[in-house]
């Protein structure tokens, strides 16, 4: 162990910007030959250099962001551009979203990897249901159709349904047709406001 006493500033750098913690770890590195007690020209200099060191990490970790779209900030409107969202939102938490969901729709156009990337923006509610051969004797060619539950209040906003829409088309095979409902698609129920018996889902 070191007989040598470390002597390190302790009060943060002047002005907006505190090096304070970086310094110390530069005056840690440097050893105790060069004392460095507030107020001193050795502190000053560890301030100096501190506040360089932040400012360049700080700096380093916001670009590092903007190559994640869920953490992005002033890369957005680039991003945006790259994955062609209509209609933007002006909230930066829900162009987030957007994003992530579109980041994450890929060539599999499975139900449940299309509810993996649109529940951020569809509500976590979000379902997509297929319709099997014996559901559909009647209409054949519903075999090809795929129902995508959303929330409600994402149902009655045509802006988000469109978001919605557009990554499920990014997603689904060309050959099925996807159809958009807000009212719920399992159980059967009846007498009732929310009742499936008037759902028109199949009949659209």
């Amino acid at each position: 162990m070191s007989r040598f006493s470390l002597v390190l500033p302790t009060t943060p750098s002047q002005g907006g910007y505190d090096g304070l913690d970086y310094a110390r770890r530069l005056g840690t590195l440097i050893g105790p030959g060069r004392k460095s007690p507030d107020a001193s020209r050795n502190a000053a200099d560890l301030h100096a250099v501190g506040v360089a060191l932040r400012r360049a990490h700080d700096t380093n970790a916001a670009a590092l962001a903007e190559a994640f779209v869920s953490d992005a900030t002033h890369l957005l409107d680039e991003w945006e551009r790259i994955y062609r969202v209509p209609a933007p939102s002006s909230d930066t938490a829900t162009r987030r979203a957007q994003l992530t969901a579109r980041t994450r729709a890929g060539f599999v156009g499975h139900p449940t990897t299309i509810v993996d990337a649109i529940r951020d923006i569809a509500g976590a509610d979000a379902s997509v249901t297929e319709y099997l051969w014996s559901q559909v004797t009647a209409s054949p060619g519903w075999v090809f159709n795929v129902v995508v539950r959303v929330d409600a209040s994402v149902y009655d906003d045509a802006q988000q349904l469109a978001q919605v829409d557009d990554v499920v088309q990014r997603m689904k095979p060309a050959h099925v047709r996807a159809t958009f409902t807000g009212t719920p698609v399992t159980g059967f129920l009846c007498d009732d406001a929310s009742s499936l018996t008037d759902n028109t889902v199949l009949a659209t």
